[in-house]
Parts: structure tokens; sequence; C-alpha cells
């Protein structure tokens, strides 16, 4: 099963990387600075966002990384920060298709131990179910097929 999204916060960052995000970066969010690494000579599958309001921390937001590879992520991750010890995983997103299968009909059999709530939303398109929903984590179930084909994603011609 591929990871489908991940975030890392990191206090550190290399010297270079830290010019070049405040030479050609922009505020975005919650961020001072913003820079997408795919689009400068590095080259590297990478949002960049710095100087977050709260603490300072820094986010690492890895493009399609389920391409890359571990090994691949590993040194992404060492020639951005330096030093890998400090890095902590903010968001980590695994994707699994079930073709043929509904949220609902997934809602009507999924429980999760020990959960006492869930929620419904009706977004993207499509509904969307929450077996957990807690401030440290979430599962989500949706119609991913739905919502690639409202979008006019090509990748939804695959699944045909």
């Amino acid at each position: 099963m591929p990871a489908d999204k991940l975030a890392l916060l990191s206090q550190n960052l290399s010297s270079d990387f830290e010019r070049l995000v405040k030479e050609k970066g922009h505020p975005k969010g919650k961020y001072s600075h913003f820079l997408d690494l795919r689009k400068t000579e590095f080259e590297l599958p990478v949002r960049l966002f710095c100087g977050g309001s709260i603490n300072g921390t820094n986010k690492l937001e890895f493009i399609r990384v389920a391409s890359l590879g571990l090994s691949r992520v590993k040194q992404i991750v060492t020639s951005i920060c330096g030093d890998s010890a400090n890095i902590k995983i903010c968001r980590l997103d695994w994707a699994l298709d079930l073709l043929g299968k509904t949220p609902w009909d997934l809602a009507v059999r999924c429980r999760v131990s020990g959960v006492q709530s869930f929620r419904f939303y009706r977004s993207r398109g499509c509904v969307s179910y929450y077996p957990h929903f807690t401030r440290d984590r979430v599962i989500l179930i949706y119609d991913r097929l739905n919502r690639m084909q409202s979008k006019g994603d090509p990748l939804a011609r695959i699944f045909r």
C-alpha cells in the first residue's frame, strides 16, 4: 500500500535552502516563506514552508511520495535539513483503492476499536466517512474515483 502524502516538521534547514527560500519564497498561510522546490535549480519534489508563526518550525510536503521510495525521501530530507534526527512526521496518508465499493458500503461494516464518535460529510463531490476523527489521528474513507472525475483528472480513465 503506497503512501499518498507525507509532511514533515523540522527546526533545522541547511543554509543553502534557507537562503533560497528567503530570496525566492513568499508568505503562505501561517508560514513567513513558501517555495515549491520543483521550480528551482534543485528540482526536488518538495513544497517547503519556512518560519511557522507559532514556533518558527519548517514544513516539508512531498509531492508524489509513493513514487520516491524511502531511501530517496531520506536523501532529500538530509539535503534540505541536514541532520534528520529532529524530524517529526506531521502527516502521513495511505491510499487504498477498493473498486466497486462505496463509502456507504464500508461505513456500514467499518468499526475502529475504542472509538465512540464518527463523522459523515458531503464534500469533494461525494460522501466522506470518518470512522475515527481526533486531533492526533484521522481515518478518512471517500470515493476517490468520483472526486477525480469531478476534477477532470485524466487518471480517472485508468479505473474503467
